[in-house]
């Protein structure tokens, strides 16, 4: 079964007992149903929302959940989640040390990508990195958001079961 590997992945990701995990615009596809599946194995919380949801609702059900991670269909998909809105600066929750500094997602996962985990890093600037556009010197200004594919995070999860 898949389950378990995908479980494993998902803690190789950055998945831990008890944190909880937005899926959002959820599509009842096969893939969905059984990450669905790995999040509750793994002791995690899944936050299933579907597409019908505002960007700002989403934003606001990220953030009251705590969630340290996001599950979505496609790169548009995130890409909507992570603007800046009236009351929030992209996907934060307040997971980390202290709630008043609220943080983002640890790991995002792509249903239907074909991309490497560092060109999806790098498209959608996750990389935690800001380059300076006069200099051209590039500075670590955040941590960098683990991203995988669904295959990619079942290939995690067998590296982890075969370790």
């Amino acid at each position: 079964s898949r389950i378990p590997l995908l479980t494993k992945g998902l803690a190789e990701a950055g998945m831990n007992p008890e944190d909880s995990v937005a899926m959002f615009n959820y599509d009842s596809s096969e893939e969905s149903i059984v990450l669905g599946y790995a999040v509750v194995e793994g002791k995690g919380q899944p936050i299933v929302k579907t597409s019908e949801c505002s960007v700002e609702e989403l934003q606001q059900e990220y953030s009251d959940s705590k969630c340290v991670g996001i599950i979505v269909p496609d790169e548009e998909s995130l890409k909507e989640m992570m603007k800046e809105t009236k009351d929030f600066d992209g996907l934060e929750s307040a997971c980390g040390w202290d709630p008043r500094s609220p943080v983002g997602p640890r790991f995002a996962v792509f249903l239907k990508s074909d991309k490497s985990s560092q060109q999806l890093q790098d498209d959608l600037g996750l990389g935690g990195r800001v380059t300076d556009e006069e200099t051209g010197l590039s500075f670590q200004v955040g941590v960098p958001v683990n991203c995988f594919t669904f295959d990619q995070l079942l290939e995690a999860g067998k590296k982890q079961q075969s370790a």
